[in-house]
């Protein structure tokens, strides 16, 4: 008759058993690009990423693919690394990895001669990343900020900014367009070099990047009883516009240089 194993002498010969442990969910990888400097003739030597991002955008219609609701840290001005959470209930499709635009609206633009509403005046504030999605919150790392971020900025597609060959050479128009700056991105009664505007045209007619405008200031008349007779002085041209990003019926534009204050509702001209 075979010997019989007490129990606990066959539990422990028993080898153990290895439990199978499931590997850690890979982190989506966090892009951190710098801005690459290039030389902008006439101007010198700008960061592409912060000139273009930055210069914002006067646009018809605003898109909003997540609000920022709260940060990691509950900090209230967020910026570069900060981890923040947003609100996805109008974007179902977002995922980890993906990058979104934050952008926050200033104002609305009326045009300053018809006074016909062109759009909203849109600042970027940076870029995020996603690192995770829950039901109804996704939370995020800002990989890049040009300016301070807060709850209640908004989420708009990313769409990368790069400079191309348009935006640094030369480049003049071979037709006669003919409008106005429509505003300017910094609140500002006085512009002049460096400064960003917005002008009434854009894709629709024909605009793209690297175009130049002159700005036009139109000549007064002279009284009628002083030696003029009144008579009307020529137009001058005060400044240099050079077109950074367009939209259907808007572009944002760069003041080259000017010998005058630059203003809203100047009259722009195709060099």
């Amino acid at each position: 008759k075979a010997e019989e194993v007490p129990p606990s002498i066959a539990e422990e010969a028993a080898p153990p058993v290895e439990e199978e442990v499931a590997a850690p969910a890979a982190e989506p990888r966090i892009e951190r690009k710098e801005a690459r400097p290039f030389i902008l003739e006439g101007v010198g030597v700008l960061n592409d990423e912060t000139l273009l991002f930055s210069s914002g955008f006067v646009v018809s219609k605003l898109e909003d693919k997540g609000v920022i609701v709260g940060s990691w840290d509950k900090k209230v001005l967020l910026s570069d690394n900060d981890i923040i959470y947003i609100n996805r209930k109008n974007n179902p499709a977002i995922a980890n990895g993906d990058k979104y635009t934050i952008y926050k609206v200033i104002r609305q633009v009326k045009h300053p001669i018809t006074e016909k509403k062109i759009g909203h005046l849109v600042k970027i504030l940076g870029v995020v990343q996603i690192t995770d999605v829950k039901k109804d919150v996704a939370t995020g790392t800002i990989i890049r900020s040009f300016d301070f971020i807060g709850y209640g900025d908004k989420l708009m597609p990313y769409k990368k900014a790069a400079v191309t060959d348009e935006l640094l050479k030369e480049k003049t128009s071979a037709r006669k367009l003919r409008g106005y700056i429509v505003e300017v991105k910094d609140a500002k009664i006085q512009n002049a070099q460096l400064d960003v505007v917005y002008i009434d045209k854009g894709t629709k007619d024909g605009v793209t990047i690297g175009e130049r405008f002159v700005v036009v200031r139109p000549g007064e008349k002279t009284s009628r009883y002083s030696v003029g007779e009144g008579m009307k002085l020529p137009s001058q041209i005060v400044g240099e516009l050079k077109v950074l990003s367009v939209q259907e019926g808007t572009a944002a534009a760069l003041v080259l240089n000017s010998v005058r204050t630059i203003t809203k509702g100047d009259i722009i001209e195709t060099k």
